[in-house]
């Protein structure tokens, strides 16, 4: 796919000197996706919850976020990282669009310092995501489904999470 480009003509302040800068359309995405979801309110500590994602994922997920944000670069024995601030963003964003998790779902913290949810989805069968800067990796044992999904293409694995539920 070429880059779309686009070019700003005026400076954004009358005192500052301005030299036009290419925007490409990847750049703009990505921007868009940090700053400017319809109706996302980014935590304004980038190691806090927001109000919605406190709301879907409960008060015992809510403690335990708040522990694993306190981990440090090498709690898994040296091999652990920090909680990855865009991890959070990414799981803000899922959570806009998917909040049906039975009472007990578990978050975790990956050895990457992603965020990780896993919940029993009925007989013994269990569901997990991990949430990466660019992409949110899945399991869904019932179907024996595993893959990922960008963060532009959220809304196809709220359906498949929905759709197994459904079956369920």
């Amino acid at each position: 796919m070429p880059n779309a480009l686009a070019y700003t003509t005026q400076p954004p302040y009358d005192n500052v000197r301005f030299s036009p800068h290419p925007i490409t359309f990847n750049l703009f995405i990505d921007s868009s996706l940090k700053i400017s979801q319809p109706n996302f309110d980014f935590p304004p500590s980038l190691k806090k919850l927001s109000p919605k994602a406190v709301e879907v994922l409960g008060e015992h997920n809510t403690r335990r976020f708040e522990e694993l944000s306190a981990l440090k670069d090498g709690w898994d024995f040296g091999r652990g990282k920090a909680l990855n601030s865009d991890s959070l963003r990414t799981i803000e964003l899922f959570l806009r669009s998917y909040n049906s998790f039975p009472e007990r779902c578990s978050l975790f913290l990956s050895a990457r310092g992603n965020l990780e949810l896993a919940w029993d989805a009925g007989d013994d069968m269990v569901n997990s995501l991990e949430f990466y800067p660019e992409h949110i990796a899945y399991y869904i044992e019932a179907t024996d489904d595993e893959g990922e999904v960008s963060l532009t293409n959220i809304h196809a694995l709220v359906h498949k999470l929905l759709s197994t539920k459904k079956n369920a």
